[in-house]
């Protein structure tokens, strides 16, 4: 019996589609103070933008520390063409290299909680929560730690604020 191979261009053309990911900005005109001394200024506001394997679009606001945070708002391709400008030297030099070492330090953290080290994990935790203070595996990881260390008080602080996080209940975060 002999198996058919297919040729590397038609292995490529069946693989899983690329998912699109990549900043974008947007601007809003705004009118400050009242009477004579009104001004108008332009506020430049910087998104992330990621297409999900279902094929949704989502933008993400990034803050202040060039990471993705906040609530997801989910546009059309369309939307996202019309209404924001592509930023893609921001995100491969600024945006991505912060988002890598932000989920490096949250792997650190949870290989020292596996591990038993909770003041390391911690330290680890408290350094991602610095740079995203909504970030849902930082704060799931410290709430882990201090329930393993017996702080129970602050382990349900940790959860309450998590249960009020919209992206807790993502499907990525489903354990």
């Amino acid at each position: 019996m002999s198996q058919e191979k297919s040729s590397q261009p038609e292995k490529a053309a069946n693989e899983v589609h690329q998912h699109f990911r990549g900043v974008f900005s947007s601007q809003e005109l705004r009118k400050v103070g009242t009477g004579t001394t009104t001004r108008k200024t332009v506020t430049k506001t910087f998104w992330y933008a990621e297409e999900e394997p279902d094929g949704r679009l989502y933008v993400q606001p990034i803050n202040s520390n060039y990471v993705p945070t906040g609530n997801k708002k989910y546009i059309t391709k369309d939307e996202l063409l019309a209404k924001f400008s592509p930023e893609p030297e921001f995100y491969t030099e600024t945006v991505y290299p912060s988002m890598r070492r932000l989920k490096e330090t949250i792997d650190r953290a949870d290989n020292a909680r596996n591990k038993g080290e909770t003041f390391s994990a911690e330290y680890e935790y408290d350094n991602a929560l610095a740079v995203d203070v909504d970030n849902v595996r930082a704060n799931f990881g410290i709430g882990l730690t201090y329930l393993s260390r017996g702080e129970k008080e602050k382990a349900q602080n940790i959860f309450s604020r998590l249960v009020q996080l919209d992206g807790a209940f993502e499907e990525e975060h489903k354990h």
